[in-house]
């Protein structure tokens, strides 16, 4: 068994990538040694007083001050953002032919404009055609 220099997790000696986090084993390969198991840097969690008793993770309520999500990685936000971005540009495009087309078609109907239009449209048409 080895055991990954990344994380620690004991893995096969076959093994050419770390079971838990992926990492490289071909640096190990190269040198024949074994790296040291990095420290624990794990520390229970803090006592709040006596009356709590201790609760799994699913039974704390979000609002909970030991409830807590880790923070995404930078690159991950920028490219959330860049998404969101072009998110609202088609948005506002697909909007902005929704309203030429409901407008277009308000005018062609109900207005005396868009008849005439209508009407000039047709009448070239038969002139062509005759």
């Amino acid at each position: 068994m080895k055991s990954c220099p990344n994380c620690g997790w004991s893995n096969d000696d076959d093994n050419r990538f770390c079971e838990n986090c992926g990492a490289d084993f071909s640096g190990l390969a190269a040198t024949g040694q074994q790296p040291a198991t990095p420290a624990s840097t794990w520390s229970p969690p803090p006592q709040y007083g006596s009356d709590q008793t201790a609760r799994a993770g699913w039974d704390v309520a979000p609002s909970n001050p030991d409830w807590r999500m880790a923070p995404l990685p930078a690159e991950e936000i920028a490219s959330q953002r860049g998404r969101r971005i072009w998110l609202w540009i088609l948005g506002v495009f697909l909007l902005g032919c929704l309203l030429f087309c409901v407008g277009g078609g308000y005018w062609l109907g109900y207005t005396d404009s868009g008849k005439n239009f209508q009407t000039e449209v047709s009448d070239r048409a038969t002139e062509e055609a005759e």
